[in-house]
């Protein structure tokens, strides 16, 4: 397999990666979400990705003096990732894009890594409190992929709804959701105490005819509340806090098709 280390990923990579996801038998998915650890020395469910600080800090900048912008979240395949063994790194990767109009689509995307060590990636806890309730949504999510079948983990990236068997492409939040997430990565980025941190969560729920695949990702930003308490920006329903001062967002709509121009 390629050699794959994030951060900012050309168009036409990017492009090629996305068209290499869509090409994938759906039998063979299944097999994307496996990883070795080397550190723990054993095979693990992939569930975390993470955007490292300088990339976070170059996406926040890009868009921190727009007014209309939102970001995406890409689903896109490396090439040529048969193997025999599991694989150090999955061949599944997500690419994060501050989308501003449909010229956009695809351009200036950055290319998560794999989180060996999240906080999902151990069973046994969050970090979070009990009474965590605000969050509650969006960890349901990940434990929901985390306790799907391997062999069923195709399933949630085929739409089963309206336009039956469509494979999903990327997912998009909306504008007033990704203002208030980059002021949470702004918030994260300024921390003196903690280290940034951005991940995105592999997720899963109930496809709907509004929301017709079963996947979701979830986004977490550490450290993005400041004294946990939350910012002027509208949250809508999501925006969701943990009572550690992390942010989650578990609402964004999934493409095909792709966004249009809006003026």
């Amino acid at each position: 397999m390629p050699k794959y280390k994030g951060g900012p990923i050309s168009i036409d990579n990017v492009k090629e990666m996305a068209e290499q996801w869509q090409r994938i038998r759906a039998v063979e998915i299944p097999s994307l979400f496996s990883a070795y650890d080397k550190e723990q020395k054993q095979t693990e469910r992939v569930v975390s990705y993470r955007l490292d600080k300088k990339w976070m800090q170059r996406l926040h900048d890009q868009v921190k003096d727009k007014e209309d912008f939102q970001f995406i979240v890409h689903l896109g395949l490396l090439k040529d990732h048969y193997s025999e063994q599991v694989p150090d790194q999955p061949p599944f990767v997500l690419m994060l894009q501050a989308y501003c109009k449909a010229s956009d689509y695809h351009k200036k995307c950055y290319g998560l890594t794999w989180a060996s060590n999240s906080k999902f990636a151990d069973a046994g806890g969050t970090g979070s409190q009990m009474n965590a309730i605000p969050a509650a949504s969006a960890y349901l999510f990940v434990y929901s992929w985390m306790e799907t079948p391997l062999e069923e983990l195709d399933l949630p990236f085929t739409s089963a709804a309206a336009d039956q068997d469509l494979r999903v492409q990327a997912y998009i939040f909306s504008k007033a959701e990704s203002k208030t997430i980059n002021r949470d990565i702004g918030n994260s980025l300024s921390n003196q105490e903690e280290e940034p941190e951005l991940c995105i969560h592999l997720g899963s729920g109930i496809a709907v005819q509004g929301h017709p695949f079963g996947f979701r990702p979830v986004m977490e930003i550490k450290n993005a509340i400041p004294n946990g308490k939350l910012g002027k920006v509208n949250r809508n329903s999501t925006g969701l806090t943990d009572g550690n001062g992390g942010s989650y967002f578990d609402f964004s709509n999934p493409i095909p098709p792709p966004p249009e121009n809006e003026g």
